[in-house]
């Protein structure tokens, strides 16, 4: 799921860190990446701020769908 294109050009945010980090961390202890429900219930906020912070990181080009 991660990329490594462009990591080192693009900034991110402190929540945009912290949810890529979670993602890191749930597919190596599940071996498979988080639903955005699971990644909502972590931070315990809604499931819409998760995809948006989601496809921010997408954009960046830190993730891949």
């Amino acid at each position: 799921m991660q990329k490594l294109t462009n990591r080192k050009t693009r900034r991110l945010t402190g929540k945009q860190s912290n949810v890529l980090e979670f993602i890191k961390r749930t597919i190596i202890e599940k071996q498979q990446a988080p639903t955005y429900k699971e990644i909502a219930e972590n931070f315990s906020i809604n499931v819409n701020a998760i995809q948006q912070t989601v496809s921010a990181l997408i954009k960046k080009g830190f993730v891949e769908r």
